[in-house]
Order: C-alpha cells, then sequence, then structure tokens
C-alpha cells in the first residue's frame, strides 16, 4: 500500500530461480549454500556492499524443442548425449543422462549451460563454444537456435526487444546444411575419412575375434587397400569419393559430385575411435578441421565446427583397381558363389543384392555401393574364386 492507500501486489518466489548460477558467476557466491545456512539461523555471509559483480555471464537452457517449429517439444529419448567439460567459466546443471527418455509430461529442459568470461563478447564467444560442443541425437534440439543468437551482432550490442527473433528471422533460421542443395568439400571429405577410419577398428576386432563375416556390421566391407571408393550420395546430391592413403596420416581424396570433380589433401594429426565415436582434428588442404562422428544404426552423424550432418549408410565399400575406373566388388575369404542376381549392362541401385555367396559354411550378400551399371560379372553360380579377387565389375550410372 502506497501514500494514496492504494494496493500493489507482487509475487515472490521464496526459491532459488532458475537464473541463479548467473549470479553465482558474476559474485563467486553460492546461494544453495547460503539459503542452507539461513534456514539453519545462520546470518548472511556477506552484506550487500561486500558483494562483487565481476565479468560477465550467460546462461543458455537446453530444450528438447523443434525452433523452427514454433519451438514446440520435441519428446524422445536421448540416443546419444555428449557435453562440453565443465570448468571453471563453464557449468552444467542437468538431471538427464544418455539413454533417458525426455517425456512429453514435463518440462522438457535437458540442461542449464552456463559461461562466464571478462566482458559480455567473450562470454558470448564462450557459449556459443561450448553450445557447439553440446552433441545430441535422438531428438530435436534448440542448439543451433542458441548459437545463432549468440553470434548475432545485435544480441552481442543488447539490442534485444520482444520482437528480436521475427526481426531477425532468416539470420536465426538459416538453411541447415543436411538441408542445402549441395554438401561443401570439407563435409564430403569428413564423412569419408570418418567412414575409412570406423571400418578399419571394425576390419581389426572382426580380425582379433576370428570373426570372417564381413556383413555383421553395416559398415563398407573393404578397408586394407592402398585407394577406395566410397560412395556419398544424398537425394539432392551425386557425390563419390576415391581416396588413396599417402602415408600414415595422410590421404588424397578425388571428390565427384554431379559431374564436377575436387581434389582434396588430407592430414591428420589426431583421431580416436572408442565404441560407435570416431574424432578426427588435422587440415584439409591446408585449412585446419576438427569434427565427431557417431554411429548409429544405419546413420553416421557428423558433428563438425560449424554445425552437423546426417547421412544414410552405404554397406559396403568397393576396392578401386588399375583396370576398372571405380572399382571391382571383391571378397576377403575363399568362397563359392551360390546365386547370380544381376546380368551385365543391368541398372542396380545402392543395396541391391547382386550376388549371394557361401563361406566358411556362411552365406553372405554381394550389394551394390552405389547407383550403377554391372560392366562384368567374373564368376558364374557355382563357381568358386580366391580371396580378395573380383567378383563384379560396375561404375556408376551417369546423371541425365
Amino acid at each position: 500500500m502506497d501514500v494514496d492507500q492504494k494496493f500493489y501486489f507482487m509475487e515472490m518466489n521464496t526459491r532459488l530461480q532458475v537464473e541463479h548460477p548467473v549470479t553465482e558467476m558474476i559474485t563467486g557466491t553460492d546461494l544453495v549454500e547460503w539459503q542452507i545456512k539461513v534456514a539453519s539461523g545462520e546470518a548472511l555471509p556477506l552484506k550487500q556492499e561486500q558483494i562483487p559483480l565481476t565479468g560477465h555471464s550467460f546462461e543458455a537452457r537446453i530444450y528438447a524443442e523443434n525452433p523452427s517449429n514454433n519451438f514446440l517439444p520435441d519428446p524422445g529419448t536421448l540416443s546419444y548425449l555428449s557435453t562440453p567439460r565443465s570448468e571453471a567459466n563453464v557449468r552444467i546443471d542437468t538431471g538427464v543422462q544418455q539413454g533417458d527418455e525426455i517425456s512429453m509430461f514435463y518440462d522438457p529442459m535437458i540442461a542449464k549451460l552456463v559461461v562466464w568470461n571478462r566482458d559480455r563478447q567473450s562470454a558470448l564467444d564462450l557459449l556459443a563454444k561450448a553450445l557447439r560442443e553440446y552433441h545430441i541425437i535422438g531428438l530435436n534440439t534448440n542448439t543451433e537456435f542458441l548459437i545463432n543468437l549468440a553470434r548475432h551482432p545485435s544480441f552481442a550490442s543488447g539490442d534485444v526487444h520482444t520482437g528480436f527473433i521475427a526481426q531477425h528471422h532468416n539470420e536465426l533460421f538459416p538453411e541447415s546444411s543436411a538441408g542445402a542443395e549441395s554438401l561443401s568439400q570439407s563435409i564430403l571429405a569428413q564423412t569419408a575419412l570418418a567412414l575409412l577410419l570406423r571400418q578399419q577398428e571394425i576390419n581389426l576386432k572382426k580380425k582379433n575375434a576370428g570373426n570372417s563375416d564381413p556383413f555383421s556390421e553395416s559398415l563398407p566391407l573393404r578397408f586394407m587397400f592402398a585407394s577406395f571408393f566410397i560412395d556419398l550420395s544424398t537425394e539432392n546430391q551425386n557425390t563419390h569419393a576415391r581416396v588413396a592413403k599417402t602415408s600414415n596420416s595422410s590421404y588424397s581424396l578425388t571428390l565427384v559430385s554431379n559431374g564436377d570433380e575436387s581434389q582434396v589433401d588430407a592430414n591428420l594429426t589426431d583421431w580416436s575411435i572408442r565404441d560407435n565415436v570416431v574424432q578426427l582434428s588435422g587440415s584439409l588442404n591446408g585449412d585446419p578441421f576438427q569434427c565427431k562422428a557417431v554411429f548409429i544404426g544405419d546413420t553416421l552423424h557428423l558433428f563438425y565446427e560449424d554445425g552437423r550432418y546426417e547421412h544414410k549408410l552405404v554397406p559396403s565399400f568397393a576396392r578401386e583397381t588399375k583396370e576398372t575406373a571405380f572399382g571391382d566388388l571383391t571378397f576377403d575369404s575363399f568362397g563359392k558363389v551360390v546365386e547370380v542376381y544381376c546380368a551385365e549392362k543391368d541398372e542396380v541401385k545402392r543395396g541391391d543384392i547382386l550376388l549371394a555367396i557361401e563361406s566358411m559354411k556362411q552365406e553372405h550378400r554381394i550389394v551394390a555401393p552405389y547407383d550403377g551399371v554391372i560392366t562384368e560379372i567374373f564368376y558364374a553360380s557355382g563357381e568358386q574364386f580366391p580371396p580378395d579377387t573380383p567378383l563384379i565389375a560396375m561404375e556408376p550410372k551417369k546423371r541425365d
């Protein structure tokens, strides 16, 4: 009630607000500890004039939602979850882990990401970097939107208002690389390198386990050669990569995309493979890069410095030889052809079964690694073949 006898009502939440980590970051205090002490009858540890205000802090709420669909919640399972490293100036408050379900019955918040730095721009730069290191698969999130927001110059200058999103809609919702008309040379090269290193790890595990079944994994069959053919085609882009290993950590990639050919020299300075995750860093034509590839089901999820890309896997590699432009399909053990499902000059789609073969009392399938044309079949039904011998030759289908 004021001096004129008028009543005013003010909401009071006698609890910590969801933004309280920002206060803790810039004051160096622990408000939860204070709350417990006061509840126990102790005095407040500091007076107002004793509390410092240092630097800038931002809190970003990581939500299971679809910003492109009016920010509607997007419940689902966290099939893969990897967060930035928690440090003195990077804080993560969360209550979920990989494999948990974000239910439709509760708030879809996955975590609160809080950063601190000496000034506003430095704090925003750190926020964008930490958001880029937040890798989530299984549902839609708002991380890309938050990155675009943190990098927007008007937001950095503090020119923020209730119409901000509508005013800057095109900048905050740019067309994603996964849906773009064509993928960049860098994304294609990173995808190819991740596939090669992942296949090398699979082959090594098979060898150590004595497993001769090359189709026990969804990835391609052959890796241990000097040159490889990989199909990287998408709905919008017919792309193939020919990759040659030039040293222990260097590769030469020839990318053929919609008829255009380009060359990429890749040098890996660091890489690691753990379970279904491949992490790479190095340079492509002299430009530095780093990325993470996560293999789940029949999809490679590539997280790179400026975004993410999903690539549907083709279930076989084709080895390139001197005799054929794009490669013969081979098998790495003695075997016998059980059935031939194609003929010379047949047009086939990637994934089509071309041969059924028998090896070590097990039946295997040879499938087309890309859309193409059968140019030669080397063995008929019932015939035996030695290891690493071409079984079928094919070439990519020419685009109209």
